[in-house]
C-alpha cells in the first residue's frame, strides 16, 4: 500500500526538476572508501603475500585503520578483484 505523502513528494519532485531521478550529490558521502583508506588497506593486506603461513585478521586491520569492519570487507573485496 502506498502512502499519499510519498506520492505527493514524488509529484513535487517532478514539478520542480522535471524528472524523478535523484540529483547528484544527494545522499551520504563515501568518506570511508577514500583513495587514502584504500591504499592503507591494500598495503596491509598485500604485505602478507611475502610471509607464508601468516594471516592478518580483518578485525585487527579494522582496529588499526579505524575503518568499520563491513566497510573494510568491501574495500578488501575491491582490492582483491583488481
Amino acid at each position: 500500500m502506498t502512502r499519499v505523502g510519498s506520492i505527493d513528494s514524488l509529484l513535487k519532485r517532478i514539478r520542480k526538476t522535471g524528472t524523478i531521478a535523484r540529483l547528484p550529490g544527494n545522499g551520504r558521502l563515501r568518506s570511508v572508501r577514500s583513495d587514502e583508506n584504500i591504499d592503507k588497506v591494500e598495503d596491509l593486506v598485500l604485505s602478507q603475500d611475502y610471509k607464508p603461513k601468516t594471516h592478518r585478521l580483518a578485525r585487527k586491520i579494522s582496529h588499526e585503520t579505524g575503518i568499520p569492519r563491513p566497510r573494510l570487507d568491501r574495500i578488501i573485496h575491491r582490492v582483491a578483484t583488481c
